[in-house]
């Protein structure tokens, strides 16, 4: 699975990070959590299965926004 980024909030290093996931109804939904300030990552649901669901979630947790494009857009 791909490595998660540090928080984007106070900077913890991945070791703090929880992969947190539940089963219900048809499918999974899943999310990371970083154990340091309580940051969560958007929940990820997925009727395919748990790994579908971590897979999307870390891919989730890792997007980050453009710095240059913020920058551009307060000008």
């Amino acid at each position: 699975m791909t490595e998660l980024l540090p928080c984007p909030f106070c900077g913890s290093l991945p070791e703090q990070l929880v992969e947190l996931w539940d089963s219900f109804d048809a499918g999974t939904i899943a999310h990371i959590h970083c154990e340091k300030c309580g940051a969560d990552g958007p929940s990820i649901y997925s009727e395919v299965n748990a790994n579908e669901s971590l897979r999307r979630a870390r891919k989730a947790w890792n997007s980050r926004v453009d710095e240059n494009a913020l920058k551009s857009a307060d000008s």
